[in-house]
C-alpha cells in the first residue's frame, strides 16, 4: 500500500470540541462513502474528547477528570459541566458529567490510555474509559482535504450510549429503506436538535449540512439511503447500534442491532439473495476468540443466521491439535503422507504467524469487484499492535473465503502510526474507489486491474491517515486459501 504524502490528513487541531469543559484529544477510525450525487468522500469521523485540565487539582500528573454522559436530572438548572448541544434536544436523556479520579489511588490502574481499570475486582475490570467518543461529518472533493463539520453529527443519545459512540461504519444501500427503519426523529436537525428551535434566517447546521443542501442531496428521498453502524460504549459494555439517513442531515436510529460485546459491525453494500448481510465480531468471554462472523437480515433490525467466517492464528489446544491429527491421518491413508503435528493449524485458521494471534476484526463494508467481494480487515497480535489486512469472497457468497492476507498489507512503520494516544495502530473502517465515477455499491466494477481504492486508517489512536492500494497489487499480495 502507499501512504499519502500528506498524512496524517485530519489530527486533533483541525476539530473543534463540542464543550468548552473539553478538548479534542483525538479524530481518528472514520467510516468513509462516496456521495451517491456529487462523488465527494464523506467521512464519519470518530472525535475523542477529553475533559479539560483543571490547574486547581493539581493538573494530569495528580488527577485524571473523565468526561461521560449520565441520565438527565430534568429539575436541575444549566451548569458549567452541562453539555449545551444536548439541552436542544429533549429527547436525549442523557448529559454531560465530569468525574474526577486520582491516580494515587490504589485501586485502580491508569496504564492504559484508553481506559480505567479496578484491581481490586478479579479479573480486574474496565471502569471508566479516558475520553469520550462522539461521530463529527466531514467531506472533500479531492479525498485528502476535509471540510470538517463544527458539531456533533452523532451524539450519545440513551444510556448505551453513555461512554461514547464509536468506530462508525457508512455505506449507501442503492434501495429503498425496509419496512421499519421510518425517520423516528424527524423533526431533528443533523446534531439532533428539535428543528423547532432553529433560529429564523439562521444557519446552525455545519458546513457538511449546506454542501448537502447546496447540492440538492436533502431532496433525494427515493431510491436509496445511507446505513450507518457504530460501537455504542457503556458500563453495560459495547454494543453496535445502526442508523440511517437519506441526505446526511437527519438520522434515523435504529437502536442496539448487535448487543454486547460486538464490535466491527460492516453491512454489505447491496442485498445478496434478497436479504441483508454483515460482518462482525463477537468476543467472547470464556470459551472462544475474537472472530469474525457473518449474519443475515430481512430488516436491517433483526439479524440471524450467525456463523463463524475467519479468525486469527491464535495457538490451538492440544485437543485441537489431536483432532487434526487424526483427521490428517486420515487423509492420507491413501499416500502414506503424515506431517507432524506441530505444523497442524486449526481449521479456518492461516499458517501460524505474529501479526494476528491476537484478535481479528472486521475493518470496512465490502468492495463489489468483478473478482468478488475484496474486505479489508484488521488484526491485533498479543501485544496490541495493529495491523491491515484483506480477504476475498465470491459475490453470491460472501461466507466462502477465496483468498486472504497471510501477511499485513499495511503495518504501523511510519511516525505518526508507532507514537500517539495508543502507538503502533492501523485501523481501517472506510474504503472507497479512488475515481469519483465509480460508486461504492450497486455495480460490479469492471476488471480494471488499474482501479485504486482508498483506504483511511487512523492512525495511533489519534488521527487519520489515507493509504491507496490497486485491484492489481491487493489481488497480487492475497494467498489462496485451500
Amino acid at each position: 500500500m502507499r501512504r499519502h504524502a500528506a498524512n496524517p490528513i485530519i489530527t486533533a487541531a483541525d476539530v473543534p470540541p463540542s464543550h468548552p469543559q473539553l478538548r479534542v484529544v483525538g479524530v481518528f477510525n472514520a467510516g468513509a462513502v462516496r456521495c451517491h450525487l456529487t462523488g465527494d468522500v464523506i467521512l464519519l469521523l470518530r472525535v475523542a474528547e477529553q475533559a479539560v485540565t483543571d490547574v486547581a487539582d493539581g493538573g494530569t500528573n495528580v488527577v485524571l477528570r473523565i468526561p461521560m454522559m449520565v441520565p438527565r436530572v430534568a429539575t436541575t438548572t444549566e451548569g458549567a459541566d452541562r453539555n449545551d448541544v444536548d439541552n436542544h434536544n429533549p429527547q436525549r436523556s442523557l448529559e454531560l458529567r465530569i468525574v474526577t479520579l486520582r491516580r494515587d489511588d490504589v485501586g485502580l490502574d491508569f496504564s492504559d490510555s484508553r481506559v480505567v481499570f479496578d484491581v481490586t475486582s478479579s479479573p480486574k475490570r474496565i471502569v471508566a474509559l479516558t475520553s469520550l467518543s462522539h461521530i463529527r461529518l466531514a467531506r472533500s472533493q479531492d479525498g485528502v482535504r476535509f471540510t470538517i463539520g463544527s458539531a456533533p453529527f452523532i451524539f450519545p443519545e440513551d444510556e448505551h450510549e453513555s461512554w461514547g459512540c464509536e468506530d462508525a461504519r457508512i455505506l449507501w444501500m442503492p434501495e429503498d429503506a425496509p419496512t421499519g427503519c421510518g425517520n423516528r426523529f424527524a423533526n431533528l436537525d443533523d446534531f439532533g436538535r428539535n428543528k423547532s428551535d432553529e433560529p429564523s434566517g439562521g444557519e446552525r447546521h455545519a458546513p457538511i449540512a449546506s454542501a448537502a443542501r447546496a447540492s440538492g442531496s436533502e431532496r433525494h428521498h427515493d431510491g436509496g439511503y445511507y446505513v450507518m453502524s457504530y460501537t455504542a460504549v457503556s458500563p453495560f459494555g459495547a454494543a453496535t447500534a445502526l442508523c440511517t439517513s437519506k441526505d446526511l442531515v437527519s438520522v434515523n436510529r435504529l437502536g442496539i442491532a448487535f448487543p454486547v460485546e460486538n464490535k466491527d459491525v460492516c453491512i454489505f453494500p447491496r442485498k445478496i439473495d434478497g436479504r441483508f448481510v454483515a460482518y462482525h465480531r463477537p468476543v467472547p468471554k470464556s470459551i472462544g476468540n475474537p472472530d469474525i462472523w457473518m449474519a443475515e437480515s430481512d430488516d436491517l433490525i433483526h439479524w440471524g443466521k450467525h456463523r463463524r467466517i475467519l479468525g486469527g492464528s491464535n495457538p490451538c489446544s492440544s485437543i485441537e491439535r489431536a483432532l487434526l491429527l487424526d483427521q490428517q491421518k486420515d487423509t492420507h491413508v491413501h499416500t502414506g503422507a503424515l506431517s507432524s503435528a506441530a505444523t497442524l493449524q486449526p481449521i479456518g485458521r492461516v499458517a501460524t504467524s505474529s501479526w494476528d494471534n491476537g484478535r481479528i476484526g472486521g475493518g470496512a463494508p465490502s468492495i463489489e469487484t468483478a473478482r468478488g467481494w475484496v474486505h479489508f480487515f484488521h488484526a491485533a497480535d498479543e501485544r496490541h499492535r495493529y495491523c491491515l489486512g484483506a480477504l476475498l469472497t465470491p459475490l453470491n457468497d460472501p461466507s466462502r473465503i477465496i483468498a486472504r492476507s497471510a501477511v499485513p498489507i499495511l503495518t504501523p512503520d511510519a511516525d505518526c502510526e508507532r507514537f500517539g494516544f495508543f502507538g503502533n495502530v492501523v485501523f481501517t473502517c472506510g474504503v472507497v474507489w479512488g475515481s469519483r465515477n465509480r460508486s461504492s455499491s450497486g455495480k460490479v466494477a469492471d476488471d480494471d486491474l488499474d482501479a485504486e481504492l482508498l483506504v483511511y486508517y487512523g492512525a495511533a489512536d489519534d488521527k487519520m491517515c489515507l493509504a491507496s492500494i490497486s485491484l492489481r497489487d491487493l489481488f497480487s499480495s492475497l494467498d489462496v486459501v485451500v
